[in-house]
């Protein structure tokens, strides 16, 4: 599965040619025509940060997901709302938690 060029900010990690790598200055359409997004995974979440409370559940901050169904969870239980976004990939959850926070996901892979 290749990777839409518009869905990609600097910074995202995908997967280059097997291996893991974070995209640089000046995106290239080329490279991301080779590059395939990082499925989110246990091992992922607990790398950027999350805990695991259940057993498909993490928490990071005020955010949830769920891998089942692979749910992204924002909740205030003080104001009573909740928002879900299905995401199903690393640069996704990066993108979302930026557009969310203004701050870049501590990701170490």
């Amino acid at each position: 599965m290749n990777l839409d060029i518009k869905e990609l900010r600097i910074g995202n990690w995908v997967l280059y040619k097997e291996r893991y790598q974070r995209m640089k200055m000046p995106l290239d359409l080329m490279m991301c025509k080779m590059c395939e997004p990082i499925p989110l995974t246990e091992e992922i979440l607990l790398k950027c940060g999350f805990e695991k409370y259940l057993s498909d559940a993490f928490r990071f901050e005020k955010f949830e997901f769920c891998l089942d169904a692979y749910s992204f969870f924002i909740q205030n239980i003080g104001y009573g709302y909740a928002i879900s976004k299905n995401i199903k990939h690393l640069h996704q959850l990066q993108n979302l938690y930026f557009a969310l926070t203004g701050k870049e996901l501590d990701v170490e892979l």
